[in-house]
């Protein structure tokens, strides 16, 4: 096992393990820590169920970032619904979450939280550690509510402004993109490459807007490099159903100019699915890191 980090996979109750503490930004993130032989993790259950720190090797940078609020701070599952913006804002992310299921490499949790009748959902979070040092997390969203209701799950990663994000398209020749919020025509043909976006950070963000660009990438693939390593995300494509973020399955977020440097994230939705009470929907992501670093554009 490298540096002794243990290997076993066995089962094992709640009850049966100490939480562990992660500071970032002033706050304590309660967690436990998944490790195999090629790598670790940190997964938050208080204040807010999150992944905070995936390590390939030891010495590894965090790259995540460790905001002051839910919604600038590691990894999260999140989801979308029609009404989205007026009725769920960013409530549930504030939740602690409860654990379902845990082993030395692996851990299911679940937060449940309540809005006014018909709309009581819960999302989840498989995370598993690979044997060759890779990430998985099955995002999960769950409907609680007495009614068929259309979810699709979502994944949000929060990275520090400074890197540079890529999409890239199915096929140059057709090339489908959403633009949402203060985004314009000129920020996208900043952005526009032969065959993908490519969104410097740094260089994109602005005191007054926040800025998202969306794509249809049928890969699926998503990546954010900084000085000195790249982190790469997919997710399955589907031919089947609809994309509900503007058509697109690939987003990424640049926060307007805040005195904490603000932040960016890349983003992975599913398709929409009408699930019924109780009834659960799951988007699977695969997470590398490497140091090759992205062709210069």
């Amino acid at each position: 096992a490298l540096l002794g980090w243990s290997t076993a996979a066995t089962p094992v109750r709640a009850a049966d393990f100490e939480m562990e503490t992660l500071e970032g930004a002033g706050i304590e993130h309660r967690g436990v820590w998944l490790v195999n032989a090629e790598a670790r993790a940190f997964v938050a259950l208080e204040p807010w169920p999150r992944l905070l720190r995936y390590l390939p090797r030891p010495g590894a940078e965090p790259m995540l970032k460790l905001g002051e609020r839910p919604h600038d701070t590691g990894i999260r599952t999140w989801f979308m619904e029609d009404d989205q913006q007026t009725r769920h804002a960013y409530r549930p992310a504030a939740q602690p979450a409860a654990i379902i299921e845990r082993s030395d490499r692996s851990i299911l949790i679940r937060s449940r939280w309540t809005a006014e009748a018909g709309y009581e959902t819960a999302v989840m979070m498989r995370i598993e550690l690979l044997d060759d040092g890779r990430l998985r997390i099955r995002h999960g969203v769950q409907n609680l509510a007495d009614r068929p209701r259309r979810l699709a799950p979502w994944s949000i990663t929060a990275f520090p402004v400074g890197g540079v994000i890529d999409m890239v398209f199915h096929r140059p020749q057709v090339r489908t993109v959403a633009l949402f919020g203060d985004t314009t025509p000129d920020d996208l043909a900043k952005a526009m490459r032969e065959d993908r976006l490519r969104i410097e950070t740094e260089i994109m963000q602005t005191p007054d807007r926040a800025l998202k660009f969306g794509i249809l990438g049928k890969s699926g693939e998503i990546s954010y490099r900084d000085q000195a390593e790249t982190w790469s995300s997919s997710v399955p494509y589907s031919e089947v159903g609809q994309y509900p973020d503007g058509g697109a399955n690939l987003t990424a977020f640049i926060s307007n100019r805040r005195p904490d440097g603000g932040w960016s994230e890349i983003e992975q939705v599913g398709v929409e699915q009408l699930l019924g009470p109780f009834e659960s929907a799951w988007l699977e992501e695969t997470i590398s890191r490497s140091r090759d670093r992205i062709a210069a554009p």
